[in-house]
């Protein structure tokens, strides 16, 4: 799947919701944490997901390289054509700031992912 004279895979953690891997890129020998997230729709459980991710990362105590789908949007324009849950927001915005991680701008772009369905609905996956 990858050459593991570049990248080598050390422990790793399977949880529902997150894959997270830690391994080591040969080149500059440098450690390097990786989380897969598909997070719950319900909003509690995706809270405990949260507090769980948060967890590992302060925990790991070095740069983390988490993406996925969220099921939540951190503000409204990262998605058109659905209802909004602001409360579910804001506690996606506080993870995001209490782990101290980098939301990536999308370059050209707004959205990531279309339904291509009526009503059309678009989205920002991270």
């Amino acid at each position: 799947m990858w050459d593991p004279e570049f990248f080598n895979i050390e422990p790793s953690h399977i949880e529902p919701g997150y894959i997270a891997i830690e391994g080591t890129i040969s080149n500059p020998n440098m450690k390097c944490p990786l989380i897969n997230v598909y997070a719950p729709n319900l909003c509690n459980k995706r809270q405990e997901l949260f507090s769980d991710l948060a967890s590992i990362i302060l925990r790991v105590k070095l740069p983390v390289l988490i993406g996925g789908d969220f099921n939540i949007m951190r503000c409204s324009e990262e998605k058109l054509g659905v209802s909004i849950q602001k409360n579910a927001m804001v506690a996606f915005s506080k993870f995001i700031n209490e782990s101290n991680l980098i939301d990536l701008p999308l370059k050209d772009e707004r959205f990531t992912w279309s339904n291509l369905r009526d009503p059309l609905s678009f989205s920002r996956l991270d």
